[in-house]
């Protein structure tokens, strides 16, 4: 059984207080939790924080918070604060602006790393078919072996379908929620600088820069996070279809 961690900053430079905006009828972070705990896979779920709104609205819905530093560069970095006071083997990363992300999805990433013994992390990938996405810097995109081994990824449009033969291949979106191994967090703090993740400005990187192995696990849909405000308007949609 795993331990799931939903870090929730307030402050956000594209979005400030997004993880409180209220959508239909009840603040961003909480959606998120609700749906978390569905996943049969984790066992405890927290909300790591270090802002007392965040902490007391979280309080009110009756979620678990962990105060953490101020200071953390990264969701992971919070992760890895919160997660630190617990002992299970497996810790999810789960994004505070992913209102419609799938329980099952958060089950497959637990079942990944069981299935897949040489992995450290497990990620999800959707199937990315949009022109408009794949040339989107804001959509990380990623590339993958047959044996879902993770083998790089980039803000860039991978591969680049330089090829005629290629531009009918699949080209994979990914989908920014994290299963690690307790052991990738207990190394996470003396994890070297890597010119790759400052080149992209991707943290998984500095993982993976590291030796680390990632698996992606195929998501059946994507999951619409909400990145500035002109996102709101499709996720509240899709919220009040799927209560109904």
């Amino acid at each position: 059984m795993a331990l799931g961690v939903i870090p929730a900053r307030f402050g956000s430079s594209r979005f400030p207080g997004k993880v409180l905006f209220p959508l239909a009828g009840k603040p961003m972070v909480q959606w998120v939790w609700e749906r978390a705990r569905r996943a049969p896979a984790i066992r405890d779920l927290l909300i790591a924080t270090d802002d007392e709104r965040v902490r007391d609205t979280a309080r009110g819905f009756g979620a678990e918070v962990v105060m953490t530093r101020a200071d953390h560069p990264s969701g992971t970095s919070r992760v890895v604060e919160a997660a630190s006071a617990f002992s299970h083997d497996i810790v999810l990363n789960i994004q505070a602006d992913e209102p419609l992300v799938n329980p099952a999805l958060l089950d497959l990433l637990v079942n990944a790393l069981h299935e897949s013994p040489w992995a450290h992390v497990a990620t999800p990938a959707v199937a990315l078919r949009d022109d408009a996405r794949l040339a989107n810097p804001n959509v990380v995109k990623l590339v993958m072996a047959k044996d879902r081994r993770v083998l790089f990824f980039s803000r860039g449009s991978i591969p680049c379908g330089f090829h005629p033969c290629a531009r009918d291949s699949v080209t994979w979106e990914h989908q920014g929620i994290y299963a690690f191994r307790r052991s990738v967090l207990d190394a996470w703090d003396s994890l070297a600088d890597s010119p790759l993740a400052e080149a992209e400005e991707l943290e998984q990187l500095r993982l993976m820069d590291a030796g680390y192995l990632f698996v992606a696990v195929i998501a059946p849909q994507p999951s619409p996070g909400v990145n500035t405000p002109d996102d709101i308007p499709l996720v509240e949609r899709l919220l009040e279809e799927a209560s109904l």
